[in-house]
């Protein structure tokens, strides 16, 4: 086809892209610091650098989430976020279980 982007032009835009989207992606997570959502669980995990077990889990928008502590698989949790490590948020379980 006539009029293509030369392969450096297009690779250049992707790139550029990539990065808009990874700026934007953390600035939204961000947003949840400090704030209650709810996660299903999906399994649980040790790493011998953390001092407690914890759950992996996925919001409802689709962020992943570690959760202190153990849970089982497919429970709807309510959670505080507490911060974010390696582009995954990390919270704790609520008491009450009520956003």
């Amino acid at each position: 086809m006539s009029g293509q982007v030369p392969v450096h032009v297009a690779r250049e835009r992707n790139r550029v892209l990539r990065e808009l989207a990874a700026k934007k992606k953390l600035a939204f997570m961000q947003g949840f610091v400090g704030k209650a959502i709810e996660a299903i669980t999906l399994a649980g995990s040790f790493l011998p650098s953390l001092a407690e077990p914890w759950t992996e889990a996925l919001s409802d928008n689709y962020l992943k989430l570690r959760l202190k502590g153990t849970f089982a698989s497919n429970l709807w949790v309510a959670a505080r976020v507490e911060g974010m490590e390696d582009g995954t948020l990390c919270g704790v379980a609520l008491p009450d279980n009520r956003c």
